[in-house]
């Protein structure tokens, strides 16, 4: 049965009454999200919880138009190597958003290359950086730079040191990419990032500690109803959706929750 527009904002507003979610999250990225899906994102978590946005990248002007249009909580870039890169979406955002769009929206960077990470101290230093209030250190894209799994313990290290600077510098925390319970887990014990999120999840690791799997489960159980949501509407990644629900909603009844072969279950 196709999950109702009413029943996942129902959904929703438990796993944030639980505890176990503290903003949803999209993109027109590696989500590959239209600007009318994310709008029926913003829909269904209106007035239950923020909804932040990766665009296409520092200067996606288009994107952080529409995204300020819809009215998102977020706007993330994804990519930044340098300190060039990250004063190149600070100044769009200023050019895009003008004085009270800039204000009120938050702004975040995911730092998801080995390149970004050897430039971390003069991306973290600048100026610009203190414009940000959070960073995402993406484990997939980090991982695959430096010819890794995301699961690799070299790769935590450098999420440890990347989340630890970045909370020297008064920013929110977030580890993504890859996302299953027993990488959770250590991520939760190592990192120790303010949050841990999947393709569209964001989840507070202080609520996840003794119930990594519970909250977990819980959150991909509203991705496959998400997923299952979009697959019911025509577009042009209808199948895409379609699949990507299968795929989840297998590897769950299986119980396993690591990433499917050429369909991670995060991003």
């Amino acid at each position: 049965m196709t999950p109702s527009f009413a029943s996942l904002r129902e959904q929703l507003r438990e796993l944030h009454s639980a505890g176990f979610l503290c903003a949803l999250k999209t993109g027109t990225e590696v989500e590959d999200m239209s600007f009318d899906e994310i709008r029926l994102l913003r829909a269904i978590s209106d007035q239950i919880i923020p909804l932040y946005v990766k665009v296409g990248g520092p200067e996606a002007r288009n994107d952080i138009r529409e995204m300020a249009r819809i009215g998102v909580d977020a706007i993330i870039a994804p990519m930044i190597e340098s300190h060039y890169a990250l004063a190149k979406f600070i100044e769009t955002l200023h050019d895009v958003l003008g004085a009270s769009g800039y204000e009120r929206m938050q702004k975040g960077v995911n730092l998801e290359t080995i390149v970004g990470f050897r430039n971390l101290n003069e991306i973290l230093k600048s100026a610009e950086a203190r414009e940000l209030d959070q960073l995402t250190a993406a484990r997939s894209d980090l991982s695959g730079s430096m010819g890794l799994s995301a699961d690799d313990d070299r790769v935590l290290e450098l999420c440890s040191i990347i989340v630890a600077h970045a909370r020297e510098n008064d920013l929110r925390t977030s580890v993504g990419g890859g996302i299953h319970t027993p990488a959770v887990e250590r991520i939760i014990e190592r990192v120790r990032p303010e949050t841990v999120n999947t393709r569209h999840m964001v989840m507070p690791c202080r609520a996840l500690l003794g119930r990594v799997n519970e909250g977990v489960e819980r959150n991909l159980e509203f991705e496959v109803k998400l997923y299952q949501y979009l697959a019911s509407m025509p577009s042009p990644r209808q199948k895409r959706h379609g699949e990507r629900a299968r795929v989840i909603a297998s590897r769950m009844q299986q119980g396993q929750t690591a990433p499917a072969a050429g369909l991670p279950i995060s991003g």
